[in-house]
């Protein structure tokens, strides 16, 4: 078995307990294929991440759906039907003020359900990550022997629908447009009203990230307005929208009905799948945090007078115990806070502190940290040649650094990433495959881009002159940047 390093970001600990522990769910024990073992290491809530995995076999994992590629599908019709049932159960129940009305045992039972929902969402997206590792390896290897570039693999598994931050930016260019082509009659902060409520989580992630506010709406409309924009424009860029994306589509399906292999054929439906799945992953995630979670918790928190970040690092057994008899282990909680490791060796779940922790850092991560690698390699997403100073990003936190034409170094990019991609002259992560949202991305707004380096978040600082040459998937790194920046 292979550390696959996945990089560092804010993380809670009841979110990474959560993914961790989803590799027990006991509905996926039998029928599934197995996944490997996860590590953590986390500091002040800066998580380091790894995954275990059989690195002589890379090509199990896809081939195991391939073979039973009603067995991936299903386990997607059924989180998706929970989360349906779920929301639909406790949708009018979470408003702060409402939540004060039940009792303990009420709540314990709407945090328990969520929780169940969460690890559910957690397990798919383990699978869904292998997928991407194991199929990008079957489709490459398979393709470009056969005269196809890496640009017709990332092709062939794009997906038929757009995510979820695309639909938000579609429905509000379709605000615009009604908006604009009739001000006196609309009431335009009813319809903001109803755009804000249906999109707020956007931009919720795993880490203090904000949701959206109804002013970052208006502030764009008032843009609009100054720039004197007609309904036509908004039209145009409907249109064009829709053109670029069938265009895309029949190109797609052009390619892949001249392949002739119904296992490769098989393979890229379901990385289609996968890639469409790992932001309904994020979107999914979002949404509980923001219009469930976060409510439950801050009122469990308010009644069992702790704090929001203390309720937000016990494992879901720690909380069920505190509403019975409100004991905690305010020294382990506040060790847990500081350093911990999270480990699922040999699948079983372990949690550590102290010396055991740093031995397992030492172990699995210290060797990541080399700085006297020169360049780094990877998978070339977007083809193309950029310069600039690399910076860091793990959160949201770190946006507020990035100034126009930095390189982009994350662990992965999410939906939320998007105003910093469009600065960016190129986006290097750590993770990817062929159906990130980084390569995704990158390729429809022609961005440099290199992914799976691996380590690019830990060799790489603020400030680093680098040059991305994602034509041979390289970053060289030019000069060493003396001071952050």
């Amino acid at each position: 078995m292979k550390l696959y390093y996945t990089g560092i970001r804010k993380i809670y600990f009841y979110l990474v307990y959560c993914a961790w522990s989803s590799y027990f769910n006991p509905i996926y024990k039998k029928g599934y294929a197995k996944l490997g073992d996860a590590l953590c290491v986390a500091k002040n809530n800066l998580a380091e991440l790894g995954c275990l995995y059989n690195e002589k076999n890379p090509y199990g994992f896809i081939k195991f759906y391939i073979s039973k590629s009603g067995v991936f599908f299903n386990l997607c019709r059924d989180i998706e039907l929970k989360k349906q049932t779920l929301f639909k159960a406790y949708s009018q129940e979470f408003n702060p003020k409402y939540l004060r009305n039940f009792r303990n045992n009420e709540l314990l039972k709407m945090y328990n359900d969520f929780f169940d929902l969460l690890r559910r969402l957690f397990y798919l997206n383990q699978v869904v990550w292998f997928l991407d590792i194991s199929g990008y390896q079957f489709l490459k290897d398979r393709l470009l022997k056969k005269s196809y570039n890496i640009e017709d693999v990332n092709l062939l598994t794009q997906p038929d629908t757009k995510n979820y931050l695309e639909e938000e930016k579609t429905e509000f260019l379709k605000l615009c447009l009604k908006y604009f082509k009739n001000k006196k009659r609309i009431n335009l902060d009813n319809l903001l009203e109803e755009h804000f409520k249906k999109f707020a989580y956007i931009g919720v992630s795993y880490y203090k990230e904000p949701p959206r506010k109804k002013s970052d709406y208006e502030k764009q409309i008032n843009e609009y307005l100054k720039e004197k924009r007609s309904w036509h424009y908004f039209k145009k860029i409907i249109e064009k929208q829709k053109r670029d994306f069938k265009k895309k589509m029949r190109a797609r399906d052009k390619m892949y009905n001249e392949i002739k292999d119904n296992h490769l054929k098989k393979a890229i439906l379901i990385l289609r799948e996968a890639a469409w799945r790992k932001d309904y992953f994020r979107g999914s995630i979002s949404e509980i945090i923001y219009y469930y979670f976060d409510a439950l918790l801050k009122e469990l928190a308010r009644r069992l007078k702790i704090t929001e970040d203390q309720i937000k690092t016990l494992t879901d057994p720690e909380l069920e115990q505190l509403i019975k008899d409100k004991k905690l282990n305010r020294k382990e909680i506040n060790q847990r806070q500081k350093y911990y490791a999270l480990a699922t060796f040999k699948h079983k779940l372990f949690l550590y502190y102290g010396k055991k922790v740093k031995q397992i850092e030492n172990k699995y991560f210290v060797e990541q940290k080399n700085k006297e690698i020169k360049e780094l390699k990877g998978i070339p997403a977007k083809k193309g040649v950029a310069m600039g100073y690399a910076k860091i990003v793990l959160s949201y936190d770190d946006f507020k650094k990035f100034k126009e034409d930095d390189i982009l170094i994350a662990t992965n990019t999410m939906p939320e990433y998007m105003p910093i991609i469009r600065k960016a002259k190129a986006i290097v992560t750590d993770l990817g495959g062929i159906t990130c949202h980084a390569a995704i991305v990158s390729r429809e707004i022609n961005k440099s881009c290199i992914i799976g380096t691996k380590i690019a978040t830990q060799v790489l600082k603020d400030g680093d002159l680098v040059e991305v040459d994602a034509n041979k998937g390289v970053v060289k790194i030019l000069k060493r940047a003396k001071r952050n920046l």
